[in-house]
């Protein structure tokens, strides 16, 4: 609902161009959180433990199919939570909160787009392969090819962000996790400043 002083609707073609930041934006979001906990520390409080569970999947990837979905979708909810509190305090204008509420929804897609990749694209549903033909979500040929060379192919929506990330992490090493896990911040919170 629109609150006061804001237009009660917005056109289809600014919720289109919303859904499509939201959708680039996530995967480099994706991308930033993936090399960070990659690399991460176990011992650091807060971030140890998720970071425990992004290396061992390099270790045993089928374990990602092998967890409970609601295990995988509490790991969204560390981050989101703490968001939330933020976006509840700031108030965002309609537009912003279209744009916070598609990430969100792309944060679930990302649970499921991850642990599908690690599944044989024979047994994946039809409608899902399709989305993974048109490039709409991540491949399993693509996710995989992280799993053989753990510095590139970090996004985990689509992979879109690869282009830019890939090249940035031959600069700045995946292993320079304070770098990485200042981006993963700043990409989290900065459209909520």
């Amino acid at each position: 609902a629109a609150v006061q002083e804001e237009q009660p609707d917005m056109s289809l073609r600014k919720r289109a161009l919303i859904l499509l930041a939201a959708y680039y934006y996530h995967d480099f979001i994706s991308a930033f959180t993936h090399i960070a906990f990659d690399f991460m520390p176990r011992y650091l409080p807060f971030f140890g433990p998720i970071a425990s569970g992004f290396q061992f999947h390099h270790v045993e990837p089928r374990a990602w199919v092998e967890q409970s979905v609601i295990i995988l979708v509490g790991h969204a909810f560390n981050m989101l939570g703490l968001l939330s509190m933020i976006l509840f305090l700031l108030k965002p204008c309609r537009s912003m909160r279209l744009f916070w509420s598609c990430l969100y929804g792309f944060t679930m897609l990302v649970v499921f787009t991850h642990r599908w990749a690690h599944l044989r694209y024979e047994e994946l549903p039809a409608w899902w392969r399709t989305l993974q033909n048109m490039g709409i979500i991540m491949s399993n040929d693509r996710h995989m090819h992280h799993h053989h060379e753990l510095t590139q192919q970090f996004g985990q929506l689509s992979g879109k962000s690869d282009f830019i990330v890939d090249p940035l992490c031959r600069l700045i090493p995946p292993h320079r996790f304070e770098f990485w896990t200042s981006m993963m911040l700043l990409a989290y919170f900065a459209p909520a400043l």
